[in-house]
Order: C-alpha cells, then structure tokens, then sequence
C-alpha cells in the first residue's frame, strides 16, 4: 500500500514525465469549486531553473482573474498559446500571468466531482510553447490515473484513522463497554475498563451469559430492559447492580441501545460505576443537612442564592438583619434590596464568578431594609457549582458592620480633622507636654514635629499677655471648661502672630483631666482671604438681583423694597433702607426697609441742613456732593457722631451712603449698614458706584411715568397723598408690623369751624389755612409718607409707638398737642387752630385697615361731643392717657410747691468700710404711692421738660447740704447727683451748673454728676466740650451703670471723667455666673488702665464685697451698708466718725 509520502513523489515524477513530453516548464494539479474564492490541494513541478509559484497561485483570488475562473466555471480548459495577445477582457489575467513569467499555458479539465472541478495545468515560462490539440486526451488519460491514485489513498486513510479512534475511545474510555449478542444475550467483546470493574479477563467475559453479570434477585428486570432494547426501544439511562467475579454488588449506571456492525446488529451497552456517586449522594445529604443546621443557628446572615439573585433560602440572622421575613425574601432577589450605588459593583462581582474568574469575594455594601433604614455589611460570597460545569447557587455571608462603619467614618473624620484640617491642632497631656500636632501646625508656625515633640506650649508665647490673661485661662482648663480666646503666639520666624485659641480639656472614665486640645487660627490671612473674597461676591450679587428687578419693577416704592431686600439677602448687610427727598429738599423720606432696624429710622434725623452747616452728615455730604460716601469706623468717624450711639446699639459698625441723582440733582439715598468696621474697600467702590447708577437711572425713568400718577394719587393743594393711597400705605406697614415690640396708632383730625374761615376770609386764605395745617402735621409726623388729606377739612396720620411707651399712656409728644391749639397767620389775620382727633390702635382696636379706620372716626365723633380733642377707642387706653396727663399737671404742682426731697446713699472704701461720697437721689414724700417710685415719675419730668427745673434745684439743693455740713465742722464727703439728657442737651447746661455751684473756688467744689454711657454717647462731641467746662469749675464727672451702653474706648480716654460705677446688673450676677465676674474684673481693669476710680453699685450681701475686693475695686454702695436715706439720717453717720474728707 501506498503512502502518502511516496504518493506525492510518484505524482511528482509523472508530472516531471509530462513536463518533459510536453516541454512545459511549469505544471500544476489542483481543484477548483465554482462557489470557492480560490484553488486547492495543488502539485506543482517545475522545470530546473524555474521558480515556484504554488503558494502565489493558491492566494489568487477569483475576483483579481474573471475571465480564467469564468470559463472554469464552465468546465473549459483554458488554452492560452501567447499571454501577451489574450483579449482586452482578461487584462487582469495578464497582468498577473506576466508577473509569474509565464508566456504560454494550457489548463485542462480532468474530471467532474460534483461542484468540484478537477485541472491539470501546463506553463511555459522560458519560451512561448503551442501544445497540440492530440496532447489533450493523453494528458486527461494520465491524470485521471493520478488523481485515483491520490482518492484512493485517501479512502485508506481515513478507514484507519477512524479504526484507530474507534480502538482508542473503545480501550481507553472510562466507562465500561460491551457488545452484546440480543439472540443469546453472550457478551460477545468488552474493553479493559468493564474487566476492571467486574474482575475478569476480556477472555473470561467473552464467555459469559448477561445473567452472570447481574444478582439473581435482578434478572427479570434485566431481561425486560434487555429485551425493550433489542426491539430499538433505547431506554433512557438507568441505575442496575452488577456482580463482580468474586460475588460482590455494586451499583452502576447502564445506557444502552442496538447497533449494526456491518451485516450483524449488536447490543451496545456502557456501565459507569456510580459506587462513588452513591457514597457522594449520602455524603451530600449529610453535608446539605449539616450545612442548613450550621446555617440556620449561624451568628451571621446566610442565604443561598441562585445565580440570577432570587433568594433560595435565608436563615433568621439574615431576617432579623434585612427586617423582612423568610417568606418575604424568598419572594424577592437580593439586586432589589442592595443599595443602588452598590448594586452595579456587587453584579459585576457576580459576573466574574459566573465567567470563573474569581472563585469567590468579599465586599462592604448596603442593604436597604423593609423599614427603609439603610444598614452596611460586609458580605462574602462563594459559588457552587454543578457536575455539568452550571452554577448551582451561591452561599452567601452578611456580616452586620453598620456600628463598625460608623466608628471607622467617626475615626476618618477624627483623622481628617486632625491631619487635614485648616486650622493648627496640638494634643498636650495633662502636664501639657506636647504629644502630638497636625500638619497645618507645622506649616504655619514653621517648627516641625519633632521640634516640638516633649515640648511645653509656653515655647510659642510672645509676651504680648498679661499674668492675669494666662491665669484665667489655667484657672479655666484646670476647672475642665473650655477656653477661647484671642492669643498672640511668636511663630519659628519670629513674626507674632494673633490666632483664635480653644482649649478643651479632654476627661478619662473617671473624671480627671488626661490631655488638652489646642485648636488655632491664623486670624490675619483667614479674614483677609475670606472677606476679599465676600465684599465682590456679595456685591455682585446684589448688583444682578437689582438689574434684574430694575427690568421687571417699575414702580418706586416695590423697586425701593426689593433693593433692600435683595442688599440684606443677598449682600449681607445688617440693615438697608432707600429714601426720597421731600418736595422742599430739606428731609428723606424712607420708602422701603430691610434688616435689622429696631426703630432706627424713627429715631434719626433725616433731615437735610444746608451745604455750609458744619459738620456735615453721612446723609448730607452724599446728597450734597453727589457721591458715594463710605463709613468704615462708625465709633470714630465724626459724620456719623449725630447717630453713633442708636447706631452702634443697632450692631452697625460700617455704613455707605449712596446718593440717587435724577436730572442732575439729588434726588434720594440708598442706605447700607454693615455689622463689621472696614466693611467696604476700593474693590467695592466700583460695584457700589455702579449700583447707584443704576438704581438713578430706574428711578428718572419711573418718576416720568409716575406724574401722571402724582395728579391722580395725591391732593393737589397739599401735595399730600388722597384717602386710596393712605389706606395702601397703612396696610403695608400693618402687614410688617411687630405688635409684640411696638403698635400701629391712627389718627384722624378734623379742623373745627373750618368753614367759617372760608366763609369769613374766603376760599383762598381757607386754602392757605389747609396748606400751613398740612406742613405742620408732616413736621410732626417727621415722614410725609404717614400722613394724607382725607377730605376737604380732615386728615390722616399713623405712627409706631413702643409698648413702654403704650403702656406709659406717652403717645401725645408736646407737638402733636400743638396741633389742637395753636396760631396760624394768614395774611394780616391770627387764627387759632382747633382740632379733635379720634385714634385707634393696631392691633387692639382693629386688625385691618378698614376695622382701624372706623374706630377711629368713632372716636373723633366721641372727641366732638365730648369736648376733648383727642379720644381713643380703647377706654382702657384713654384711662392710661388720662393718668399721664393727671401725673403731668401733679408733678407741675410739685415743682412749683417745692415738694421734691434729696435722699443720700453713702459710698465707701472697700477695704476701710469708710465712707467716702454721697450720692443725692430725687424723692417725692407727698407722691400718691403708685407715683413715689422715681421710676414712675422721672420719664415723666423728662417727657414734658420739668426736669430743667428739678434738676437745677437737686444740683442747688445738694451743694448748699454740703455747705451746711462744712459749715457745722462735719466731715464731709462729696455728694453726686445725677444728670438726665435732657439736661445735657440743653444750652444753658453749664450756666446752670454755675448757678448752682455760686461764687467759689473749683477746690471749694463738693458736687459730682454723674452721667450714662447711652447719655454721654449722644452728640459726643459737643457733651465732652459742655463736660470739659463743668469740670473746670470743680465738679467731677462720673459714669453711671458702666457695662451696659455703647461708650467707644477711643471717646472714653477723651472724657473729663474720673469715676467708673459698675451697673448693679452685673454685680448682682457674680453670685450666679463666671460671665459677669468676668464682666466686672475688665472694667476694674480698664479703670485701672485709665487711671479712674472704680465704685460697684448694687451691693447686697458680704459674699459680694468680698469679691470685689479680691478684684480690686476701690469703692462700693449699695444696701449691704445703708439705704437713700434723709440727710439727717445720714449726718448721723458722718458724725460717728464714719464719713471722709471731702477730697
């Protein structure tokens, strides 16, 4: 037999043959398939010196040669005698034939194999070469003989590779596999695994029945089986016992089915020993039972899961954990209760698993629970797979870790805080050793751990702190308080640096202190930085929210409001109003407010004094000079020193004043206050300038649209607003009221026997009367916007009055009573103005405008029959007014009957208990007992000016009981009495004080005043000059109740005052809280500091004396030693030795 080896050399040497017959230089034997891109199973020859082509032609392609592969396509041979004279169609063809150098060539067709075609190909490559047509017969003779050759011994090939798989499958299978005869059933050929598992020799097996290979018991189930299959019924595979050679059982799995081995049919059985698989099968049981008993008393969640989620079954950790019960799980996949964020990581977990690429994994991830709570869990996840290579299920782990994550996060922000936090962080211990610092500490103060490692803080101290500062804050730490604070700390450069501090002492189980947390702030950059940052955001911000409201508003008091509004909002300021001028120019008429004002705009001037009155306001150089005017220092800056104190009070520290010019001239003002001293920078300036600009532009443009307005809103003899535009501006400043800090009152007026004046003068000097009425009500109301003309002879107005005031019945000041009496000149003509009024208060009398309004003409109706000229609707308030008005006439008696009395409260040395001033207190012994309280009826000499004349006659009073006692040889100390504002402010302040002090030397001087901070804050400037003058004469300046006005340090060092008394307030309050001993200990610093003699006020019980002479204070007053008591009484102390020298 042939091999394919030698084959292919005899097919080489019938074609060598050929070649040297036919004189071809090249030829070739291949098949070709019409449905095939290229040739196959080519044989070349060629001739000595001629190159080989076979791999090249075999890569040709059908479409690069169309018209060859077309006509074998057909079965033709293909005879070319010159390539170079093929047709213009085969140009293709003889592109490539030239490029393998062949001249000539003839293929011709063997034979037909179904779609294949089979060709033997002659080349001629040296010479051109004609082939005659005879060759054709002969040369499809020979190699048809050689293409049987090559079938044939194909044929034997693959007869022997098939035998030899049958015989490898056959010996080497794993299974046992026999032959059976179905007539007889003998065993007629087994392979080498069945005798291994039955114990015979292929030989002994060949001779044995399919009896003897089964027990007994077993044979007719055999022989059923046997026999279905010998009938072509294949049986799907079952489980049999067979016995082995020596008698034992085992079980085996058998497939069977008849088969024809060439004319005879056969049994073909195959018996997997499945022993092993029955002992798994047991093993499994136990384990699966083990694994569920582990599973369902397991600490921990486990679930089993099918490879697409759904639960298969949970344990009642799991339950307890997810909230749901196993029914409720087993209902559902785990993908519906995973956290979204975490579902897409934990599947693509599960898909590696799948893919095998993991055998299994672990993951922290959250379950969202059927109360909907969100818990972590650290879940583990292995994959069981089955025999046939398919995951079975997964086992799955949940571990509860939601407490241990909330510690590792609460340990992560601790780290964080710590080593990337801004601020510097030291840990010292309780010694204050230095332990440990954070990476901002070592960038600012430029020491490095180590350097500061085992170290004490006292390293970084600047001596810029006083003893007493340091002591506070160790008596602090030490208590286990918290200490904050301001510092001054030298860094490694040198530099002092001021840092905000807070020391926190940090306490063990047992209560003592075992470390200190240091926690500092480079104040300087961090401000800096930050209100850079803030002054352009915040204006720009404002600037786009006023554009915008610029484009949308266009009427002027909405415009006005939404401006400040958006100035409080959005650019942070703590107060904003916008304000017109009046029709005289001469006063700001607020339109809209924002922020925090707490009545400063009713308490302002907003008058507008000539351009050449000294010193100018903020208001007045903005208007007057058209241009934007900034106040950085509100406690210094002079243009702010007619508003200083109500401003400060407020919390304004910065205020900016923006003019609003329309044609040209001023036409209003855009207020800013700001909580903070150097509020605005040069960066602002711009915006701000741009703003102003803006908000002039909006309000020329909406002033031409309002004239028309104007005639229809306004009456046109007062140019005061008509009843609609009252009653509009009432409601609104009702719906912004605050009834629980001050109410609403309005008042209706209606002029008595106007008529009469038309009728006797004339419609003109009737007009004229009108007019000279108006201006006086707005000078009293202080804002045109509050008033209006109702109707030809009646006008409205409303104010805000605080409850102190409400409760006090002091609504009605002395100019609003002018307006019930008084002269106006018309022309040559006196005529006394006569009025009535009825009044209703919001919210008492009426919670909306037109409730409001109607009680109020019913008690200007109650005012004309009752004779009074002025009623309120509240009978209850019309009581409270009445009895102010009683105690008013009263006092008045008791000025002119001398009823008023001095009594005297020693103050004393407090280390001595001598004493050594007196202070003279207003009495009134003939006062009913609800008015004998100085608190009762002081506001009211106040009020209605009686205090010009009792305090004239206190100072007269106190100065001629100090000559009485000198004169007697007592020892005298200097008596003090005190000032009101009213008196201050006065002009005649210090000629009254001459006058009272008479014909004497400044050393000669017994009399002391004492003033209020709140007081002395009011026209600063001018009540330190009228204070300056006073002291020349002799009289000593005190400040009363120090600690609760708004005095500025800077104006403090400048008074002419000698003594601090510290408010009763904050001594009382030592007893309760560190706050006010605090309080207390700077003031008798800051006394120290100025070199002023410190007195605390109030003083009750031994505990509270003795405080303060640990302190330091110099004197003291106050019941724990005597009560005001007459002079009498007092002059007996002095004469016990008791009192002190004058000086």
């Amino acid at each position: 037999m042939a091999t394919a080896n030698s084959l292919d050399a005899e097919i080489d040497s019938a074609l060598s043959a050929i070649g040297t017959v036919t004189h071809a230089d090249r030829i070739r034997l291949f098949c070709f398939s019409p449905d095939s891109p290229a040739v196959h199973d080519s044989h070349e020859w060629c001739a000595p010196g001629v190159p080989a082509m076979l791999h090249r032609f075999r890569n040709i392609k059908r479409e690069s040669l169309p018209w060859m592969y077309g006509q074998l396509d057909q079965g033709k041979a293909v005879i070319v005698p010159r390539v170079s004279e093929l047709p213009a169609c085969a140009d293709a063809e003889k592109t490539e034939f030239t490029l393998e150098g062949i001249q000539s060539l003839m293929y011709i067709l063997l034979r037909q194999n179904g779609h294949d075609a089979e060709f033997l190909g002659l080349e001629a490559v040296r010479t051109e070469q004609t082939w005659p047509k005879e060759f054709e017969p002969l040369l499809k003779l020979v190699g048809e003989i050689i293409l049987g050759a090559l079938h044939r011994i194909e044929i034997e090939k693959n007869l022997r590779e098939a035998e030899s798989r049958f015989r490898a499958i056959f010996e080497g299978a794993r299974d046992g596999i026999v032959l059976v005869d179905p007539a007889s059933m003998q065993l007629c050929m087994s392979n080498p695994r069945l005798c291994e598992m039955l114990g015979y020799s292929a030989r002994e097996l060949s001779s044995l029945h399919v009896r003897d290979i089964h027990p007994a018991s077993d044979w007719p189930d055999i022989e059923g089986k046997f026999g279905a299959a010998a009938r072509g019924q294949n049986p799907d595979p079952n489980e049999v016992r067979l016995r082995r050679k020596d008698g034992s059982t085992f079980h085996a799995e058998v497939n069977s089915r008849k088969v024809k081995i060439g004319e005879r049919y056969y049994m073909l059985g195959i018996l997997r020993d499945i022993s092993a698989r029955q002992v798994a099968l047991a093993a499994l049981r136990f384990s699966e039972e083990r694994f569920r008993s582990t599973m369902q008393h397991s600490g921990i969640g486990m679930a089993l899961v099918a490879p697409d989620g759904r639960w298969l079954d949970v344990n009642e950790v799991l339950c307890d954990l997810l909230g749901y019960s196993a029914d409720e799980l087993l209902a559902t996949n785990f993908q519906s209760i995973t956290h979204p964020e975490d579902l897409e990581k934990d599947l693509d977990l599960v898909r590696q698993m799948l893919e095998r690429r993991i055998r299994r994994y672990q993951m922290d991830k959250r379950y969202i629970r059927k109360d909907g709570n969100v818990i972590w869990a650290t879940l583990t996840v292995s994959l069981v797979w089955n025999d046939d290579g398919s995951p079975a299920h997964f086992i799955s782990q949940v571990q509860d870790i939601t407490e241990k994550r909330n510690s590792e996060k609460l340990l992560r922000i601790q780290s964080a805080a710590l080593d990337s936090a801004a601020n510097s962080i030291l840990i010292t211990d309780s010694a204050g050793t230095i332990q440990l610092v954070n990476q901002a500490f070592t960038r600012a103060t430029g020491y490095s751990k180590a350097e500061v490692f085992g170290k004490n803080p006292r390293i970084f101290k600047s001596g810029r702190q006083t003893t007493s500062f340091y002591r506070h804050l160790y008596d602090t730490i030490l208590g286990g308080q918290t200490w904050r604070g301001e510092i001054i700390n030298r860094y490694k450069d040198g530099r002092e640096v001021p840092e905000a501090m807070t020391i926190t002492p940090v306490r063990a189980d047992g209560g003592g202190i075992t470390h200190f947390i240091v926690i500092k702030q480079d104040l300087t950059l961090q401000k800096m930085h930050e209100e850079r940052i803030s002054r352009l955001n915040r204006m720009l911000t404002v600037l786009s929210g006023v554009n915008s409201t610029i484009v949308r508003v266009k009427d002027v008091m909405e415009l006005a409001s939404q401006i400040c509004n958006l100035a409080v909002e959005n650019g942070g300021f703590r107060f904003a109003w916008m304000g017109l001028l009046n029709g005289s120019g001469d006063h700001i008429i607020p339109l809209a407010r924002a922020g925090h004002e707490d009545g400063f705009l009713d308490l302002i001037d907003l008058g507008l004094p000539a351009e050449t009155t000294r010193p100018a306001t903020l208001i007045a150089q903005a208007l007057h000079g058209q241009r934007l005017v900034i106040v950085n220092q509100i406690d210094t800056d002079p243009v702010m020193a007619c508003c200083r104190v109500l401003a400060m009070a407020r919390g304004y520290q910065s205020a900016a004043a923006l003019p609003l010019v329309v044609d040209g001239k001023s036409a209003g003002l855009l207020m800013f206050y700001a909580n903070q001293t150097d509020f605005f920078d040069t960066q602002e300036l711009e915006l701000m300038e741009e703003l102003r600009a803006d908000v002039s532009f909006a309000l020329e443009t909406i002033q031409k649209g309002n004239r028309i307005f104007q005639l229809m809103h306004h009456d046109p003899l007062t140019d005061l607003a008509n009843r609609e535009v009252f009653f509009e501006r009432l409601g609104s400043v009702i719906g912004c009221a605050h009834p629980q800090i001050h109410k609403i009152v309005l008042m209706i007026f209606d002029l008595v026997r106007f008529r009469n004046i038309n009728d006797a003068l004339g419609r003109s000097a009737g007009d004229d009367f009108i007019r000279q009425f108006a201006a006086r009500l707005e000078q009293v109301a202080g804002d045109r916007m509050n008033i209006a003309r109702l109707s030809g002879d009646r006008f409205g107005m409303y104010m805000s009055v605080d409850n102190e005031s409400m409760a006090s019945g002091d609504i009605l000041s002395e100019s609003v009573r002018q307006l019930f009496d008084g002269i106006v000149k018309i022309r040559e003509h006196e005529i006394r103005v006569a009025a009535k009024a009825g009044a209703a208060i919001f919210p008492d009398d009426g919670a909306d405008v037109e409730t409001l309004f109607r009680n109020a003409e019913a008690a200007l109706q109650k005012a004309k029959h009752a004779g009074d000229h002025c009623v309120f609707y509240s009978p209850e308030f019309n009581a409270r007014l009445g009895e102010r008005l009683t105690l008013e006439t009263r006092l008045r008696h008791a000025v002119e009957d001398r009823e008023f009395q001095l009594h005297y409260q020693p103050t004393l040395d407090i280390k001595t208990r001598r004493i050594t001033g007196l202070e003279g207190l207003l009495r009134w012994p003939g006062a009913p007992k609800e008015w004998a309280s100085p608190s009762v009826f002081v506001p009211v000499l106040e009020d209605s000016g009686l205090i010009l004349d009792v305090g004239h006659w206190a100072m007269c009073e106190a100065v001629a009981q100090f000559d009485r006692w000198v004169s007697r040889e007592i020892p005298t100390p200097r008596i003090a009495v005190n000032v009101s504002s009213v008196q201050l402010k006065n002009k005649d302040f210090v000629d009254a004080v001459r006058r009272a002090l008479g014909p004497r030397l400044p050393e000669q001087c017994g009399l002391d005043l004492e003033i209020t901070e709140s007081l002395l804050m009011e026209n600063i400037e001018e009540s330190i000059e009228r204070l300056r003058e006073v002291c020349r004469l002799g009289v000593r300046i005190a400040l009363d109740d120090f600690g609760t006005g708004y005095s500025s340090l800077g104006y403090l060092n400048r008074l002419p005052v000698t003594t601090l008394k510290i408010d009763r307030a904050f001594v009382m309050g030592m007893d309760s809280g560190q706050e006010d001993t605090s309080i207390v200990n700077t003031i008798i610093a800051l006394g120290k500091a100025l070199n002023m003699k410190v007195v605390a006020e109030g003083v009750e019980t031994e505990a509270q004396a003795n405080l303060l002479r640990l302190l330091h204070c110099d004197e003291m007053q106050g019941y724990l030693f005597s009560r005001p008591v007459p002079a009498d009484a007092i002059e007996a102390m002095l004469v016990k030795g008791l009192g002190g020298s004058q000086g």
